[in-house]
């Protein structure tokens, strides 16, 4: 990890400006061709560097550094960054049932942002969190918000720091290849999975992840994606989610072309 996202990730006094769907509109404009998905999972946006806009529940936001985006269960928000944005870096904190994951995205002088980290997180933060945040959809007050969102941060920053610090006085153990293909194509539901990008990822060849990812699991990349896929679309049919706002969360170019593959694949 980067000194200055280590410096940031590892100090709560960095964050200072927490958003949520209850955030007054900005008077921002929206950034063009802004694309927008709704899913079951809970997400954190920890904003370390570059100045971008991002819409969440519909209200373009200042994302500067310092910024913390809450993104509850079903939320509209940005899918992906427009091609204006860009020389950031963003920590993105995943909750996935009973799994929490924290991926660090960079775009600097690449023709789009790049995942370069996955960090599983113990299990327990998942649950204390969850039941922080769960509280605050008990009890919506002004002062209980703006106690209990620096302390969930606060909480990150120390696991980061611990995480951090276990990097240093151990050597890391060798990471499981095939587990982080697994969660890298998990957080993105199955988007911006080609094996180019696998191959950015992992800095392997694809021929070899994709001879490994067969061996240990029994099933293809391909496979594994339209598993994920599947996963999503069920969670999305209890919502009437449309289709192109699923097409486009799945990283399909249209309707039409998710339509195809749900008729072939679910």
């Amino acid at each position: 990890m980067e000194q200055k996202i280590k410096d940031a990730l590892t100090n709560p006094d960095f964050f200072r400006y927490f958003l949520d769907e209850t955030s007054p509109p900005s008077g921002l404009k929206s950034p063009p061709n802004v694309r927008i998905q709704r899913h079951s999972q809970r997400e954190i946006m920890l904003v370390i560097q570059g100045e971008n806009t991002y819409v969440l529940n519909g209200k373009p936001q200042p994302a500067i550094p310092g910024s913390v985006f809450f993104i509850d269960h079903w939320i509209t928000h940005q899918l992906g960054y427009s091609l204006q944005e860009n020389n950031f870096v963003h920590a993105w904190l995943h909750f996935h049932k009973g799994k929490l994951f924290a991926s660090i995205l960079h775009w600097e002088n690449t023709p789009g942002p790049l995942c370069r980290e996955v960090i599983v997180l113990p299990p327990e933060l998942h649950l204390l969190l969850t039941r922080r945040w769960d509280s605050l959809n008990r009890h919506p007050e002004a002062d209980w918000k703006k106690m209990l969102q620096p302390s969930i941060i606060r909480l990150l920053c120390e696991e980061f720091a611990l995480y951090c610090r276990q990097q240093e006085e151990a050597p890391p153990a060798k990471a499981d290849l095939v587990e982080e293909i697994r969660n890298y194509i998990t957080l993105n539901c199955g988007r911006n999975s080609s094996l180019e990008a696998l191959e950015k990822f992992s800095g392997y060849n694809r021929y070899y992840l994709m001879r490994l990812f067969k061996r240990r699991t029994g099933c293809t990349i391909g496979d594994f994606i339209d598993q994920v896929r599947r996963g999503v679309v069920n969670d999305a049919r209890s919502k009437q989610i449309s289709y192109k706002e699923i097409a486009w969360q799945l990283g399909f170019s249209s309707p039409a072309a998710f339509s195809w593959w749900k008729k072939q694949k679910m």
